[in-house]
């Protein structure tokens, strides 16, 4: 009897809250039924390991579409009273707090769009931690954490054979055995310590080319031992991690020299390659992951 004396005057009390205006229908409504605001986020990545990326240095878009009514349970909050502001921190160390800016209110859906610039930070490989705030002067407040990542970058670049693009597949006929080999890099060359060329033949590693560098590229020379296919596999080191295979080729040199009746190594012998011609020849087929 006592337990249903206090409910009673607890309702009673709330009645008469809501009667002065003490407690906002509107929030006492929020209150007994939780109303999910968050429409869209940006970056919005719910997951620390599957962050939204977004690029070192850049200057992207904070964007929140928020509800501000929901007539499933009769609530309307005015969103020109609310402040929408982001706290991004990385490794647990505040980077920034953002208030965003109210940019559009469609009262046909019941969405509101807040914006902000950020400028993202110029550092590589970074879990950045966005906890998103919403303040109302009527219906409390709210909060929600995203996550978004800077990748680390990787150089990249293009491995030529005696000037011939060798990123793509492509056929080549060179008069000579010796090989002129080039790496220019086109991204993050800042990053790489070495570029190499291994050479192998019936799968096992014959040897390995350092290039040098100069002022826009890496550059080297190579002549093939002896007849038979090789393939040139070209690897860029770096100082992100493990060194990134940018080229695979295959080169036929000498083959056909049995049908010719000459030796290897004797210029009948190089016939086989083209009878039409009177000259070595060496056949290339390059390309990605030969």
């Amino acid at each position: 009897m006592k337990r249903r004396r206090l409910l009673g005057l607890a309702i009673t009390a709330l009645g008469l809250m809501l009667i002065f205006n003490i407690v906002n229908l509107s929030a006492f409504l929020m209150f007994v039924s939780y109303v999910d605001i968050w429409d869209y986020l940006y970056p919005g990545g719910m997951d620390s390991n599957s962050p939204d990326i977004v690029t070192a240095g850049s200057t992207i878009t904070l964007t929140a579409r928020l509800k501000f009514r929901d007539e499933s349970v009769d609530w309307y909050s005015d969103p020109n009273g609310w402040t929408v502001y982001v706290e991004i921190s990385k490794n647990g160390t505040a980077v920034t707090t953002l208030t965003l800016q109210l940019q559009n209110v469609d009262d046909a859906s019941g969405i509101a769009e807040w914006t902000y610039p950020w400028n993202v930070p110029s550092d590589e490989d970074v879990l950045y931690t966005l906890v998103w705030h919403v303040d109302t002067p009527d219906s409390g407040s709210d909060s929600k954490t995203t996550y978004a990542k800077t990748p680390l970058i990787e150089p990249d670049g293009v491995f030529k054979v005696n000037g011939i693009d060798a990123s793509a597949d492509t056929t080549i006929t060179l008069i000579s055995p010796t090989l002129s080999l080039e790496f220019t890099p086109s991204r993050a060359a800042d990053k790489i310590t070495a570029v190499k060329v291994e050479v192998w033949k019936d799968g096992s590693l014959q040897d390995t080319v350092a290039l040098t560098e100069q002022a826009d590229a890496y550059t080297g020379t190579y002549t093939l031992p002896s007849a038979g296919t090789y393939e040139l596999k070209g690897y860029v080191e770096w100082t992100g991690g493990n060194p990134l295979r940018k080229m695979s080729l295959l080169a036929t040199y000498g083959e056909g020299s049995a049908s010719s009746g000459g030796e290897p190594g004797s210029p009948a012998g190089w016939l086989g390659l083209n009878l039409a011609e009177s000259c070595k020849r060496t056949v290339f087929s390059a390309g990605f992951g030969l």
